[in-house]
């Protein structure tokens, strides 16, 4: 065999292993997919979303990009590992190999269609290696393009359950506020029926589900945004609001000794869902998103809604005590980022994420960072 036949034994062996580890890094490791996968799924996300496209053409698109996404990675995989063994085996048809006498002399696409047969664990029988290597070469190439098929399968599985996992979030908090976003009438609804720790309960599993929720979009981050539901109250946007609108009329709530008991709560409950905006926005949004998210430079307008939402506390509680400098930073810092986070978003989606939404104007979205 000349030095070509063997270039082409290393590039088509070099092309299984960068299969097997791509796909072993993108469904295995929580903090990394491989180039294969992160590169199919960036080139989906160019084409379908990043353009200058109205608001609502971008929603559907990025209905399809999920999907796409998946889809198109897959194929990635299965093709990567089918034409590298085609590039390993090719070089020997001439002298290594039997074959029906109907099939005549054989080429590439001969090899093409051994290597499908056996990666897909078919093994038809009509082309057979007559050498030891070259049958042991086989049997790697049936287990990996079985150690694929099976990945495959797992990895479609553990993003659906985490597309599952962010909805459940959304539906759960869209049933305990009644679709609401009004932070002093949630808290109000809830204490005027409910005793202090079944509130308490309530922000935990609130901030559980974030829990929940943020780990599975660190892991699979194409679940964040590219998958939109004909409801957006499906969407994560809407549960974010109205977590963090909770959670600032909460900060104000416990400067009063009635309600301090929810302080601790209410803190565990801030940090999930800043860092629920933080990890949701760290693969689609801009740096300047996640240096403001982590980094709050409150404006006006966002004293003016603390302010209101003090105002909105006291109508419904009757007089609390003046707000603490920490509770009342609290408050300020969250409103700042939930703003900074749900206008970001609505650029981005297209999703009437808050009351300041501009209307259906064509906007550039920034590329995948």
């Amino acid at each position: 065999m000349d030095a070509a036949g063997w270039a082409a034994v290393v590039v088509g062996s070099f092309l299984m292993v960068l299969t097997l580890v791509d796909l072993a890094l993108t469904a295995l490791h929580p903090d990394i997919d491989g180039p294969l996968a992160e590169n199919v799924q960036r080139g989906v996300w160019r084409v379908l979303v990043a353009g200058d496209r109205r608001r609502h053409q971008r929603r559907r698109l990025m209905a399809m990009a999920g999907p796409m996404m998946m889809v198109l990675t897959f194929v990635a995989w299965v093709a990567t590992l089918v034409l590298g063994f085609t590039l390993v085996v090719w070089p020997f048809l001439g002298d290594s190999f039997t074959s029906e006498p109907a099939l005549g002399t054989l080429g590439f696409l001969d090899a093409l269609y051994y290597s499908g047969a056996m990666v897909s664990t078919l093994g038809i029988g009509d082309i057979s290696p007559t050498s030891r290597p070259l049958q042991l070469a086989s049997v790697a190439a049936s287990l990996s393009g079985f150690s694929v098929l099976t990945g495959i399968v797992a990895y479609l599985l553990e993003v659906l359950g985490s597309l599952h996992n962010r909805v459940g979030l959304a539906l759960r908090v869209g049933e305990d506020t009644d679709g609401r976003h009004d932070g002093p009438r949630i808290l109000h609804a809830w204490l005027a029926d409910e005793e202090l720790g079944d509130v308490r309960q309530r922000l935990e599993k609130w901030a559980d589900l974030l829990r929940d929720a943020q780990e599975e979009m660190h892991r699979f981050p194409l679940v964040s945004v590219c998958y939109r539901s004909r409801d957006p109250h499906q969407d994560p946007e809407p549960a974010v609001r109205a977590v963090a609108q909770t959670v600032v009329a909460g900060h104000l709530l416990t400067s009063d000794e009635r309600y301090r008991r929810l302080r601790t709560s209410l803190l565990g409950l801030d940090r999930a869902v800043t860092r629920f905006m933080v990890v949701m926005s760290r693969q689609y949004l801009s740096r300047d998103v996640m240096d403001d998210l982590v980094h709050p430079e409150p404006t006006g307008d966002d004293r003016a809604h603390v302010d209101d939402v003090r105002r909105g506390l006291e109508e419904r509680f009757g007089i609390l005590a003046e707000p603490d400098d920490q509770a009342g930073r609290r408050a300020l810092d969250l409103t700042c980022r939930a703003r900074t986070f749900l206008e970001a978003c609505h650029r981005l989606t297209g999703w009437q994420a808050h009351e300041d939404a501009h209307g259906d104007q064509p906007v550039a979205v920034p590329t995948l960072q």
